[in-house]
């Protein structure tokens, strides 16, 4: 079952009924007109004014109340990040493109940057056995490295998809602008992989000749350029926040993008069939990703200016069916697989313990 948004669809909805509430209203108040001039006649002057006003006021005060409710959205996606001991290295999952993509960031930016692959194998999520009295061992690295390349491939796929919106219709190019890596500092300083691959590669070893594609990955083993751009409406600002949250801000959205480690089931079935690994050698993780959305001006009477953010709806739908476990496995139509593997084991399992 496909994903659907709708924030900014449904922000849209709410502008446009709240000008037919005001239209009706002014009718309604021309037609209540007529029945306060009985109740001039009945309670004097001042009465009626004041009468009027506080109704005036309720009646406004509830318009606006009720069409500016659902002013904050949040789309939430998480990933099974699941690392093999014996090797530390991340398991790609047939099928999955985050994590397979998430995968070659890991392999091109361990080949050119050497400190990222030290920074992995010394500070492994992989797990070693420990005497019961020793220290968990630190793990700081591998999980900042997981993280960053997680935001990365996020910031990556927000950039296609922002050019090809803003590339399928007409816009006023006075309304739009294109931040490239040098209008981000904050942000690019934050991400090593962003900082890395989106790095002019006349300025890196691996590359020949001259690049003139927006995406390019060499025969040199791991080398990968691409080319960050986001189309974005003139006024947005891009920045990174004190709690490590990126924000894309604008006079009339806010969107925030966070990445975290968080908990995520997945079958052991799903480790011993599908990916063909023991599972008592793999350790698993949970990584996830958010968009949280807030809108300012729902009731702004400009039509174009929401026009303007409605790539919202579909990128969050597009990380979601990316980048979430869960919904990747109905897309595997993994139960009907789990209920097939029950019924043709012997005792009832769907996985053989090795």
């Amino acid at each position: 079952m496909p994903l659907q948004s709708e924030f900014v669809k449904r922000l849209q909805a709410a502008r446009a009924s709240f000008l037919e509430v005001v239209v009706v209203a002014v009718l309604l108040a021309f037609s209540v007109a007529v029945l306060a001039t009985v109740a001039f006649e009945e309670l004097g002057n001042i009465a009626s004014l004041f009468l009027g006003l506080v109704l005036a006021a309720a009646c406004f005060c509830y318009i606006v109340a009720r069409n500016s409710r659902n002013r904050d959205y949040e789309a939430i996606a998480t990933t099974a990040i699941i690392i093999e001991r014996e090797s530390n290295s991340l398991v790609r999952i047939c099928g999955h493109e985050a994590i397979e993509r998430m995968a070659d960031y890991l392999d091109a930016g361990f080949a050119e940057n050497p400190a990222l692959l030290n920074q992995w194998q010394t500070q492994s999520l992989a797990g070693h056995a420990l005497p019961a009295d020793a220290p968990l061992p630190d793990t700081t690295g591998s999980r900042r490295i997981l993280t960053e390349v997680a935001e990365y491939l996020v910031l990556e796929t927000l950039s296609t998809h922002l050019s090809d919106f803003y590339r399928s219709r007409e816009w006023d190019k006075g309304d739009l602008k294109v931040y490239r890596r040098g209008d981000i500092p904050d942000v690019l300083l934050s991400n090593r992989f962003l900082e890395l691959f989106t790095r002019e590669p006349m300025d890196r070893t691996g590359f020949f000749g001259p690049v003139e594609s927006n995406i390019v990955m060499t025969s040199a083993p791991g080398r990968y350029f691409y080319r960050f751009e986001l189309t974005l409406p003139s006024a947005s600002r891009i920045s990174r926040q004190a709690d490590g949250r990126l924000l894309i801000s604008s006079s009339q959205l806010d969107v925030y993008i966070s990445v975290g480690f968080s908990y995520v089931n997945i079958p052991l079935a799903f480790i011993a069939r599908y990916l063909k690994k023991k599972p008592i050698g793999m350790n698993s993780y949970g990584l996830r990703v958010t968009i949280a959305a807030h809108a300012h001006k729902v009731l702004r009477p400009r039509a174009k200016d929401w026009k303007y953010h409605a790539w919202l709806d579909a990128y969050m739908d597009n990380v979601r069916e990316e980048f979430d476990f869960a919904a990747f496995l109905q897309r595997v139509g993994w139960d009907q697989i789990e209920a097939t593997l029950v019924v043709a084991s012997d005792d009832g399992r769907p996985w053989v313990n090795e």
